[in-house]
């Protein structure tokens, strides 16, 4: 499927205005806040989805934003930094975020690669990537062509530098940690794939 979508990088490359190929879909239900928890307590991870199970970490009482990013029973999966847990479902409810421009992505998405190390985030009609192999950027979006749930995303910076980001539906994980994402990625810069997408989070 990722040819056809690295096929229309030059048609987009071409095109500055911004354009959707199909209606977006609604956001899927991946971000929560912890509900129903004493003021003075909290919301325990765990290393497995069992109340017996070692406890890895915890939200506070009215922890207002996490991710989910699957389910066993009644518990869910959720990171914490680079690693992942689980909390029961009974303490969490979901929340409505902000979306990037013409998408379902939750504004300030961040996606992330490894060997070499990048940061794209996706925040107010911007693209911003941090690399350890190349110049840190902002780029300008210019084009949002949309596929059901996949997105492909394309900018230009000051500089004439131009920037593609496929992201799509499907959950991945981390081959370095112990880390789990709700979105996949591909990066492009001035025409080029980049190696080591990883995955895309909040």
């Amino acid at each position: 499927m990722i040819k056809t979508f690295v096929a229309a990088i030059g048609l987009l490359m071409a095109v500055g205005v911004p354009g959707v190929a199909e209606p977006i879909q609604p956001m899927k239900e991946v971000f929560y806040r912890v509900v129903d928890v004493a003021s003075n307590d909290v919301l325990n991870i765990r290393a497995q989805p069992t109340s017996r199970s070692e406890i890895i970490g915890a939200f506070h009482h009215n922890h207002p934003l996490f991710e989910v990013n699957g389910r066993d029973g009644r518990w869910v999966r959720v990171n914490l930094g680079e690693y992942s847990g689980w909390v029961h479902s009974g303490y969490i409810e979901a929340v409505n975020v902000p979306t990037f421009l013409h998408t379902n992505l939750p504004n300030g998405l961040k996606c992330y690669g490894e060997e070499p190390f990048w940061t794209v985030t996706l925040n107010s009609g911007q693209i911003q990537i941090k690399s350890m192999a190349n110049q840190d950027r902002t780029y300008i979006t210019s084009k949002v062509e949309s596929f059901g749930n996949d997105h492909l995303i394309s900018g230009v910076s000051n500089s004439g530098n131009e920037i593609v980001i496929f992201v799509e539906d499907k959950m991945t994980s981390s081959s370095m940690v112990d880390r789990f994402f709700n979105w996949s990625v591909s990066l492009y810069l001035d025409g080029l794939p980049v190696s080591g997408g990883a995955g895309c989070s909040l």
